[in-house]
């Protein structure tokens, strides 16, 4: 007998500090749903190890050892993820101490297969194997706890020889697991999420009277800066508590005549909308009353948020501010807006950029700079703080359907935890062990 059910998102269990209780379907009976982080996924592993007695494989000399270490990936085969350096001349080498991740070593699972492979480096680049041992993280532990060795097998020599016993042993002296925090952990921990909205009202989207035009006003549907708003703001809405989303509009004329990159898209004091419809709403309004200009100016509105951001970091993890930017176009102040966003990287920000239309958007590569930190006049950024989504590869016929939605929050979310575990490890923030 089905008493009734509920449906929520984990970003709306989080925003309620990972608890939250609802009636079920028109009953009286009410479920609490909570959340538990039990992932090793994210924690930090130092490792050493050392060999003995391994093969000569140098005529003049003894070996030159190096180890590969290798995790085995969803298709059943092992994939190099780690490679020690190269001790030259011994049969007995001490490696230096490594650091990794849980993830990289064996995605945070410690009974998944990890094979270690020796080899003697040659000149040639054609090394000769040693032997190999196949283990786990839970049996490295163990063996760096009991003093254990791992046998390594070589298996073309072991065919070969009736007395063959093994081609060397690796000692496992350190295996040092450090558990890190997460992102749900700060989210469950008070942290707030703060969500501003910009809306990009250059002249370059066309006419809104025109059906062409990207910000075209149908009765009858939503046009592509709207479905935006609401696929990419959903997401966000989730994570923040308090459901108010500033919003501002740049690139637009307004009717005292002015231009302006950083207007409230309501017309009041407060830019604050009540959630993603409040959004909608000001918009529509701001629509009927501001006349599509120029430029395409970024940086007033990322230094708005980093006004706002400065304040909050005066007390670290108490807050952390998301800018979603949606634009059509190239940005005019494109140095400006470097150093903008340069600035922000000390502050608890980060700013999701989602590019409409066609154009074409290669430019916006540079503020996201996944390869390497943001530079500018012999400026460079503390952390990267830009993720930039084009919405256009996430429509189906034009429409966000179930499945592009869900791709399209993977995306939107792909860097934004990392990027907030950066400030609150770059400010020495801890999430409490009682939340």
């Amino acid at each position: 007998l089905l008493i009734g059910d509920v449906e929520c998102t984990l970003g709306q269990l989080l925003s309620n500090k990972g608890s939250l209780s609802a009636p079920l379907g028109n009953s009286k009976a009410e479920i609490i749903i909570s959340t538990e982080n039990n992932s090793t996924v994210s924690d930090l592993i130092t490792l050493q190890i050392i060999g003995t007695d391994l093969d000569k494989k140098d005529f003049l000399g003894k070996s030159d050892p190096y180890l590969e270490i290798m995790q085995k990936d969803e298709n059943e085969e092992y994939v190099c993820v780690l490679q020690t350096e190269v001790i030259k001349n011994t049969l007995n080498p001490k490696w230096e101490p490594f650091v990794t991740s849980a993830y990289e070593l064996c995605e945070g699972d410690y009974s998944r297969s990890i094979k270690i492979n020796c080899y003697d480096w040659n000149r040639d680049g054609n090394p000769d194997f040693i032997g190999e041992c196949t283990t786990t993280m839970d049996e490295l532990k163990r063996a760096s706890e009991i003093s254990a060795t791992l046998p390594l097998i070589n298996e073309k020599k072991k065919n070969k020889k009736k007395k063959y016993k093994n081609s060397g042993e690796l000692h496992i002296v350190r295996c040092h697991i450090e558990p890190q925090p997460m992102f749900v952990d700060y989210i469950k921990n008070g942290t707030q999420i703060n969500c501003t909205v910009g809306i990009d009202f250059t002249a370059s989207n066309g006419n809104p009277k025109h059906p062409s035009s990207l910000h075209y006003n149908d009765p009858d549907d939503l046009n592509v800066y709207q479905r935006a708003i609401v696929a990419v703001g959903a997401i966000c809405q989730d994570y923040d508590s308090d459901k108010l989303f500033p919003a501002l509009g740049f690139g637009a004329k307004l009717s005292n005549g002015e231009i302006s990159h950083d207007f409230f898209l309501n017309g009041n004091n407060d830019p604050n909308c009540d959630g993603i419809e409040g959004v909608l709403e000001a918009y529509k309004h701001s629509l009927a009353g501001i006349q599509l200009y120029g430029p395409t100016n970024f940086a007033p509105i990322i230094s708005y948020v980093a006004k706002q951001a400065k304040q909050d970091d005066q007390n670290p993890g108490s807050c952390y501010h998301l800018l979603l930017m949606v634009t059509d176009g190239i940005i005019s102040d494109m140095d400006e807006t470097k150093l903008a966003v340069i600035e922000a990287s000390e502050l608890p920000m980060s700013i999701i950029i989602v590019g409409v239309g066609d154009t074409d958007f290669d430019e916006m590569d540079e503020l996201d700079s996944d390869e390497q930190l943001l530079s500018f006049d012999d400026k460079t950024a503390t952390r990267d703080i830009v993720q930039f989504v084009e919405f256009q590869k996430f429509l189906e016929d034009g429409q966000i359907t179930h499945s592009s939605a869900i791709n399209l929050a993977r995306e939107v979310l792909a860097e934004v935890p990392r990027q907030i575990l950066e400030y609150m490890k770059m400010r020495d923030v801890v999430p409490s062990k009682n939340n």
